[in-house]
């Protein structure tokens, strides 16, 4: 794995605390939606929560400034459609 995306989630996934956006700001867009997802999956797996991983990346999404819609379609798959709108109330949430 060597592109952006691919290093942003893998910097996610061995991340134990959420990098605040200043520290991200030298990074691109595909590093961090990479990041953001490997931190929601690295939250889901020691937490067993799918939804509160989803929200805490609707969070970071809107922080770094992702596109939402975008992102969102990684939490859309399958007929549970709870990890998607968690995901959206994080990303809307003021």
């Amino acid at each position: 794995m060597q592109n952006h995306f691919s290093k942003g989630l893998m910097a996610g996934l061995t991340s134990e605390d959420v990098k605040p956006a200043t520290e991200l700001t030298r990074f691109c867009s595909d590093y961090k939606r990479g990041y953001v997802l490997g931190y929601a999956h690295h939250c889901a797996e020691n937490s067993g929560d799918g939804n509160h991983a989803a929200y805490q990346a609707g969070l970071l999404c809107k922080e770094y400034g992702l596109d939402g819609e975008l992102v969102a379609e990684f939490f859309s798959g399958g007929e549970n459609r709870l990890p998607v709108r968690f995901f959206m109330a994080g990303y809307n949430a003021d």
